[in-house]
């Protein structure tokens, strides 16, 4: 029998489950193959997902400008839209403005008017209430003529105080007259 120490490790089995495992070498191109297999199946996995993500990409940015585009034209309609509209308002205001400045002289004006139509009543009553007076006066003279034609009825003193009296008047009325017709002018 041969020494144990000269014995070939692979001629004994071993029952021990703590023994170590026998080693196999490994098979380093089967490996190495698999390891490349894998590697080009991750970058084939990763080109194809790529092509997809770019693929998508320029399909989301194709709608994007197309979309872009579409609000564009909306937004130059808008515009052309809302220029037309502010100069209508422009015009409008200024319409507007010329014509509450047409009103405002149309007002002054019925202004105007109406308080010459007032004057007018005023003046045409005054005038009325000055005819009656200087009727008046006439109608006193007439009278103190017919007193002076038989002065020998009344007093001298009664006579002249009568015409002193009815001339006060009469040329009251006159200067009244007189200052309504310069207040006119």
């Amino acid at each position: 029998m041969e020494h144990p120490d000269q014995w070939d490790s692979r001629e004994i089995e071993t029952t021990d489950s703590t023994a170590p495992a026998e080693t196999v070498p490994a098979r380093p191109r089967r490996t190495r193959r698999a390891a490349r297999a894998i590697a080009w199946t991750v970058a084939g996995a990763g080109v194809a997902a790529l092509t997809g993500l770019s693929g998508y990409l320029w399909i989301t940015q194709s709608q994007w400008q197309d979309q872009n585009d579409e609000l564009r034209a909306e937004a130059l309609e808008l515009g052309a839209q809302l220029a037309t509209a502010t100069a209508e308002l422009e015009s409008t205001a200024a319409e507007l403005s010329t014509a509450q400045s047409h009103l405002i002289v149309a007002k002054e004006k019925v202004s105007t008017l109406a308080d010459q139509d007032a004057n007018a009543t005023d003046d045409l009553t005054y005038a009325e209430d000055m005819v009656e007076q200087f009727r008046s006066c006439a109608d006193e003279r007439e009278e103190l003529i017919g007193y002076l034609k038989q002065s020998s009825r009344y007093t001298a003193s009664s006579l002249r105080e009568a015409e002193r009296s009815i001339d006060e008047f009469c040329d009251g009325l006159d200067s009244a007259w007189t200052e309504h017709l310069d207040a006119q002018e």
